[in-house]
């Protein structure tokens, strides 16, 4: 469900070089983190380039109208959702079907 969330805010319409470049990176290390493969450093660098791209890109405090000030707040608490997930990711693991989980037999 974290990816699938994490899915829902990419916009590579916002075609700036650097913003789509960070976005390609964060798809890749999201890749990462469904995977379980290095999955507790991929979601901590997740969560320092979510965490300054949505300050970057959704200051809703300095919007100037309401419209603009809605979809910026809604994309920014859905992001710290996602942040929070990934923080979950870091505290407790990937899970037990991680790639990075070493099998007994």
């Amino acid at each position: 469900m974290l990816v699938i969330m994490f899915l829902t805010m990419l916009h590579f319409s916002l075609a700036s070089p650097l913003r789509v470049g960070m976005e390609v990176a964060e798809l890749a290390l999201v890749g990462c983190v469904a995977v379980g493969k290095h999955s507790k450093v991929a979601a901590c660098l997740l969560v320092l380039m979510l965490a300054l791209e949505t300050t970057m890109y959704n200051a809703f405090w300095a919007a100037d109208d309401s419209a603009a000030y809605d979809m910026k707040k809604y994309d920014f608490f859905q992001t710290l959702t996602v942040i929070g997930g990934l923080l979950l990711v870091v505290a407790c693991g990937p899970g037990g079907l991680a790639m990075d989980r070493k099998k007994d037999y």
